[in-house]
């Protein structure tokens, strides 16, 4: 008999990343970009969280027709991390939250959390700090924080393998070394929380 693991599905937002082909093979270009405004921008961030968790327990909905009793994480980077806590806050049938390199952008859930953090920070004390209290209200309940020393903020996506290998962008410790823990932490705190993925 097979063992029990994990089945991952990566959800699309366009159109916030970069670019997303659908299945009629267009693509869709972003067209987000910063304003300049940290409070514009901030705002804009906050309700693409909320849109993003949204879209995350959509698909949990349709999930749901398939395996009906199956054990839920959230998981992402940066806003999508900020994406996985809300929606986990705001709904009970997800038990683990994995978020990377994210910013809360509201929402306490009351399940274990996981927090991957880039050890070079964001190159602003202002905003580091607006990070940690963020992260720190958060985890306060049940919480892990994981400093990846060495990494940067895009450290945690595959733009570290195909970007310039500039410490800047891709972190002091080469293109996978971050990607390699993110990995290990997150495979470890889903088997210790969910107590599934023995493969």
């Amino acid at each position: 008999p097979s063992k029990p693991g994990f089945i991952g599905l990566a959800v699309d937002h366009p159109p916030a990343p970069p670019a997303v082909v659908p299945e009629d093979g267009t693509g869709i270009r972003s067209a987000l970009a910063t304003t300049g405004d940290d409070e514009t921008d901030q705002r804009i961030a906050n309700e693409l969280a909320s849109i993003r968790a949204d879209d995350l327990l959509s698909t949990l909905d349709y999930f749901e027709t398939i395996l009906p009793s199956a054990t839920v994480a959230t998981a992402g980077h940066s806003i999508g991390g900020a994406a996985a806590i809300l929606a986990a806050a705001r709904d009970p049938r997800v038990d683990a939250v994995v978020d990377i390199d994210g910013l809360p952008r509201g929402g306490l859930p009351t399940v274990p959390v996981l927090a991957i953090v880039a050890g070079e920070g964001t190159g602003s004390a202002e905003s580091d700090e607006r990070y940690d209290s963020a992260l720190d209200e958060v985890l306060a309940f049940c919480g892990k924080r994981v400093d990846v020393r060495g990494a940067q903020h895009l450290s945690f996506t595959d733009a570290a393998l195909y970007l310039p290998p500039l410490p800047s962008l891709i972190g002091l410790e080469g293109r996978t070394a971050a990607l390699t823990v993110a990995n290990e932490e997150t495979l470890a705190f889903l088997r210790g929380e969910l107590g599934t993925g023995t493969n």
